[in-house]
């Protein structure tokens, strides 16, 4: 049966309360749908709302340090759960208006706003370019036939008339957009939406690696091997973006799935680890390349 009164504490404001616990609300780095709190101790916090209206927490110092308001109470105080659910219920009393927390969607739901008329643009341009194994400008950039030939990457980029490499974006709906590749040039379909791009085994990997582009997701893939499931973010987040990894992390986190941030190896790929991790409940693993980049890497030194 379920313990209405301890969901309801799941549900509890997590910033409002844990205020009262001496942390503070970090504004330079949250955004509308993560919060980071510190304490004057250095510990560092990231919350959020999951698809079940639960507040879900973090530590940025320890990965096993999470869980929902419950558990931080737990945490910090040593209490048993009697105990907890006493001072969260004494908390309810004094605030009622902080008791019942309506539950949040992750994020914003800009995949599904706007004209969607661009989606038979991106579906007829798919449509026209054909899967190729070995593809010249793949080749050129040290990518081997067998690379580009595993499964999990099959049909996951085409090839137009012009010799162009195309790479599809999806959103909640489908196909939005894609990357468009060549020797001297890269830029994104016109009038069309960034996603991400995906390998084809991501829905059900038990390891997930973020890439800055599908180029290095599949040198990464080159260099390391593994069974790892790629995400390629095609350059800086977006709020459809943001809105989409909020919802893989989630389901990453169902299944008890890694998530491998591996972006390039300089300023903007850390910069984005700090964003990701911001989008996640869960603390995300961080891995770089020697070189700039993964495709940096396939070339000998």
């Amino acid at each position: 049966m379920i313990d209405f009164e301890l969901d309801s504490f799941k549900r509890m404001d997590f910033v409002e309360f844990v205020r009262t616990m001496g942390y503070e609300l970090d504004e330079r780095e949250s955004t509308r749908s993560s919060f980071v709190l510190r304490d004057g101790g250095g510990d560092k916090v990231i919350a959020k709302t999951n698809e079940g209206g639960h507040w879900v927490y973090f530590s940025v110092r320890d990965p096993a340090d999470h869980g929902t308001l419950v558990d931080f109470v737990q945490r910090r105080t040593g209490e048993g759960l009697g105990h907890v659910k006493k001072r969260l219920r004494g908390h309810a009393r004094q605030n009622p208006s902080l008791s019942y927390r309506p539950a949040c969607k992750p994020s914003l739901t800009a995949s599904v706003q706007g004209d969607e008329g661009y989606r038979k643009k991106v579906a007829a341009v798919w449509k026209a370019a054909r899967w190729e194994p070995e593809p010249a400008y793949l080749l050129g950039r040290g990518l081997t036939k067998e690379t580009m030939a595993a499964v999990l990457f099959v049909d996951t980029f085409r090839q137009d008339k012009k010799g162009n490499i195309l790479f599809p974006h999806f959103d909640r709906q489908g196909m939005c957009g894609y990357e468009l590749r060549n020797v001297g040039f890269k830029g994104f379909g016109a009038d069309t939406k960034k996603g991400l791009w995906y390998s084809n085994n991501c829905v059900s990997a038990l390891s997930i690696v973020i890439c800055e582009s599908s180029i290095d997701c599949l040198s990464h893939f080159q260099l390391h091997g593994g069974d790892a499931g790629y995400v390629s973010l095609g350059g800086a987040i977006g709020t459809r973006q943001r809105d989409l990894l909020t919802g893989l992390f989630i389901k990453a986190q169902r299944r008890s799935a890694r998530v491998i941030v591996a972006t390039d190896n300089d300023a903007p790929g850390e910069q984005y680890f700090e964003q990701l991790q911001l989008l996640s409940p869960f603390a995300l693993e961080r891995q770089t390349p020697c070189g700039k980049d993964w495709n940096d890497d396939l070339s000998p030194a």
